[in-house]
């Protein structure tokens, strides 16, 4: 199937689409920094792939059973703030999108500073139901420790 022409960083249009994936980004550092960490996989694909530090979590199985995980943790407390989202291309069914994370692990640390900074590289696709969903997520630590 194609996509309807791609729109690049800078030009007019797809901005309910821009809108929708950003929500999807947001909705991810949520479930995961309100400890409902096992709502993260509905946000992919069957067949998306995960990229975490150099681990590939292939399939919403694998997503699932990593996110229980974290979930049934809860002695970690984050928080992601994402920033610098820029779109490398966005049509109808597809998106990618370029960001950076500041995580904040939330204990007795004072002041609070961010333990790490990473790079995410993620691509969408809008699912039959319209919903946007991630077809790939890459997260990639480029300063600190998670």
């Amino acid at each position: 199937m194609t996509d309807a022409p791609t729109s690049h960083a800078g030009t007019e249009g797809f901005a309910a689409e821009r809108l929708a994936c950003i929500n999807v980004v947001h909705a991810y550092n949520n479930a995961i920094d309100t400890g409902h960490a096992e709502r993260v996989p509905s946000l992919f694909t069957i067949d998306a792939v995960l990229e975490v530090g150099g681990w590939a979590l292939t399939g919403y199985d694998a997503i699932r059973s990593a996110m229980e995980a974290r979930a049934a943790n809860t002695a970690r407390r984050t928080t992601h703030v994402t920033s610098n989202v820029e779109f490398t291309s966005v049509g109808a069914r597809t998106a990618a999108a370029t960001s950076v994370v500041l995580l904040f692990v939330l204990g007795s640390e004072t002041p609070l500073v961010p333990s790490a900074l990473i790079r995410c590289t993620d691509e969408f696709v809008r699912v039959d139901e319209g919903e946007w969903r991630f077809s790939r997520r890459s997260l990639v630590v480029i300063a600190g420790t998670v």
